[in-house]
């Protein structure tokens, strides 16, 4: 009885810096906004769990969601103003960052009937960001030894005829965002994808399936045959990995035989 009660008085300390915390950044409209989420929320859960694309495994954690939001007893009394929804707003955000990662920004979207700007502020609150192009939704980093912050910066794909690689890309991602002499970037999500010469690199790939690097995207059919009408070399149609059934895989290759695919978002 003890632990619960700690736990509870906690949880309220935790609430309470959080919307101290949004009125001194001058955010009392957030705040107020925060206090009319349940029955938007309980709508939005709703209808996610009936669309086909959200995956089965993310419905089920909607599922309990609505029944937390739904549910009469809360951490925090609905009764107390502004502060009684707040932990509705967390088990919220973090059922939508799994969603977002699973089905993709404008699934949710599409869903919402409260007004965008709140959805749009619940989501930046709590750090849940989703990619419309579908590449990685959010960025982790590694530290060296010397402790300093590391981020995937790019791919780097060297070729002996990178002008054929460069008319290829284009052809799939549009007009390169960078150019530097032989060298041509297309910026995808947070990263970018180069490709150029490299006196190293002699005929095409004999081992294709050594490195692929993968495209993270909601609509991996969709995507496929975009990509294959804009003439992409086909590999692999899009398929179910054993270990992953609800997700799907499309394989490709570039002039040089280097293999990228298409994957469904997945947790990491």
């Amino acid at each position: 009885m003890r632990v619960l009660l700690i736990s509870v008085l906690v949880a309220v300390a935790v609430y309470a810096a959080l919307l101290a915390v949004l009125l001194m950044a001058g955010r009392g409209t957030a705040a107020r906004e925060l206090a009319t989420l349940v029955p938007n929320l309980a709508r939005l859960f709703k209808d996610l769990i009936r669309d086909p694309r959200v995956p089965r495994g993310s419905k089920v954690l909607l599922v309990i969601a609505a029944a937390w939001v739904a549910s009469p007893i809360d951490l925090i009394p609905e009764f107390i103003p502004v502060l009684g929804p707040l932990d509705d707003a967390v088990v919220a955000a973090l059922v939508l960052r799994h969603v977002l990662r699973r089905a993709g920004r404008d699934v949710v979207e599409e869903h919402w009937r409260g007004d965008p700007a709140t959805l749009r502020r619940l989501l930046r609150l709590f750090s849940v960001t989703g990619s419309r192009e579908g590449v990685a939704d959010s960025t982790s980093s590694l530290s060296s030894n010397g402790g300093r912050a590391m981020n995937l910066n790019s791919v780097l794909i060297g070729s002996e005829h990178p002008q054929e690689l460069a008319d290829y890309y284009s052809k799939l991602f549009g007009k390169a965002g960078w150019e530097s002499g032989d060298f041509v970037g297309w910026q995808i999500g947070t990263g970018w994808m180069v490709v150029g010469p490299h006196d190293q690199v002699k005929g095409t790939n004999a081992q294709p399936g050594r490195i692929i690097w993968n495209l993270e995207t909601a609509d991996v059919r969709g995507d496929f045959e975009s990509m294959k009408a804009a003439g992409a070399t086909v590999v692999q149609e899009p398929y179910a990995p054993g270990e992953a059934p609800d997700g799907l895989i499309a394989t490709f290759s570039d002039p040089d035989d280097n293999y990228f695919q298409l994957v469904s978002p997945m947790e990491m």
